[in-house]
């Protein structure tokens, strides 16, 4: 079972809103907290910003997951900023359903490891 309790708690938490194409639509929270503007992030592929998700047996599990309903979490994901640079992420990825039951996206928790 995968938990965002305490994910909420800190204060270098960033959500992405992801739409069944894989682009972020919209960023909640205050995306400065990880070093990238709001607008650098929207319209991204998530796997543009979060390279560990193009790996093929990382994407079979998620696939695995998700197809469940259930979330997938990556506990030491690499979120890549507008500079280039990268940064240590605690992930978490919650399919979103139509109400037909098909993927609609995916709600992505993030949250700065220490």
């Amino acid at each position: 079972m995968v938990s965002t309790i305490g994910m909420l708690d800190t204060e270098r938490m960033v959500t992405f809103d992801v739409g069944g194409d894989g682009n972020i639509v919209d960023v909640i929270g205050d995306s400065r907290t990880v070093r990238c503007e709001r607008e650098y992030l929207i319209g991204k592929q998530l796997t543009e910003v979060c390279p560990l998700l193009n790996d093929k047996e990382k994407q079979k599990e998620f696939f695995q997951e998700v197809s469940q309903g259930r979330p997938y979490a990556i506990s030491s994901n690499i979120l890549v900023l507008k500079d280039g640079g990268t940064l240590l992420m605690e992930t978490c990825l919650l399919p979103r359903k139509k109400q037909e039951g098909k993927l609609a996206g995916y709600r992505v928790f993030n949250c700065v490891k220490k």
